[in-house]
Formats: C-alpha cells, sequence, structure tokens
C-alpha cells in the first residue's frame, strides 16, 4: 500500500467521523464523549471548541455540571478545575456579559 492511499483512506476516514459516523450516536451523545475525550487527554482549546457544541446541542445545565463532576473524578482535581474555568467563561460568554 503506498502512502498516497494510507493517506487518501485516513481522510475518508475523518471525513465519515465528521459527518458523525453510522448514525448510532445522538450528536448530544457524541458531544458527550468528546468532551471526556479531549479533558482526558489534556486538549483545553477542544474542550472549549466541544464545550460549546454541547451548549448548543442542547445539554442542559445538569448534563453539562454531570458532565464536568465525571470528567474530574476520572481525569483528576487538576483537570476538572481547568475544565471547569473554561467551562465557566463559554456559559459567561452566552449570557453577553
Amino acid at each position: 500500500m503506498t502512502s498516497t492511499a494510507i493517506s487518501n483512506g485516513w481522510r475518508r476516514n475523518i471525513a465519515w467521523a465528521r459527518r458523525g459516523g453510522d448514525g448510532t450516536l445522538s450528536p448530544r451523545q457524541r458531544g458527550t464523549l468528546t468532551l471526556g475525550m479531549v479533558a482526558a487527554i489534556g486538549k483545553i482549546g477542544e474542550f472549549g471548541n466541544h464545550f460549546r457544541g454541547a451548549v448548543t446541542n442542547g445539554l442542559t445545565q445538569n448534563e453539562l455540571r454531570a458532565v464536568l463532576t465525571h470528567i474530574t473524578i476520572h481525569c483528576g482535581i487538576a483537570v476538572g478545575a481547568d475544565r471547569v474555568q473554561v467551562a465557566g467563561a463559554i456559559l459567561h460568554e452566552g449570557k453577553g456579559n
């Protein structure tokens, strides 16, 4: 297999993933999973982007709080505290303050 074939296959897989895969998971479910994954691997900028997406996809305040709590429990206090700070800033933006 050539590097071009590998590259083209990778691009197709990424494009497929961006469309949401096979439709088994709802946008809310995918967003929730993605928040946990990007938090766990330390991608704070990506976390902010996906947190905005979760808000847009209709996660409630209680659901967002539960996600942040779950991240803190499983990723540690420092990671959780950083993500809570990002989330708070994003929620504050939405209020126009």
